[in-house]
């Protein structure tokens, strides 16, 4: 048996900040999303090559380029050709179709994989070494 879903940063993605017993709806969503994931506080989904997320935006694990928090999906900056993503902690990470990777948010530990521990609002590349 499920118990309460909590809901206070606007994880839930119903345009509340409130617990909920019961599944919610998630709009607006245009699209139904092909996958979908919940990190530390937030959740994103993708939808046709883009994705979007809500929830905690502390760290810009929204990819937005804001730090506000969110109650309903937002698009993650520049990114149309996602073909899988994933939430992390207080991170996101999405492998395009070119074959790169994009993340965003928390980066204290480097996790981000840009070779720095700076927090980033909108999607940077990881960097790969041969």
């Amino acid at each position: 048996m499920l118990g309460p879903r909590r809901g206070t940063e606007g994880e839930l993605g119903n345009g509340h900040t409130g617990d909920e017993t019961l599944p919610v709806s998630v709009s607006p969503m245009p699209r139904g999303p092909t996958q979908i994931d919940g990190g530390q506080l937030h959740t994103c989904a993708l939808v046709e090559g883009t994705v979007r997320c809500w929830g905690d935006n502390s760290r810009g694990q929204l990819g937005d380029n804001t730090a506000l928090q969110r109650t309903r999906p937002v698009d993650v900056v520049g990114l149309t050709t996602a073909a899988q993503m994933s939430a992390g902690g207080r991170s996101s990470c999405a492998a395009l179709a070119d074959d790169t990777i994009r993340c965003w948010g928390a980066n204290s530990f480097g996790q981000l994989g840009d070779n720095s521990s700076t927090d980033r609002r909108m999607p940077v590349a990881v960097a790969f070494f041969p």
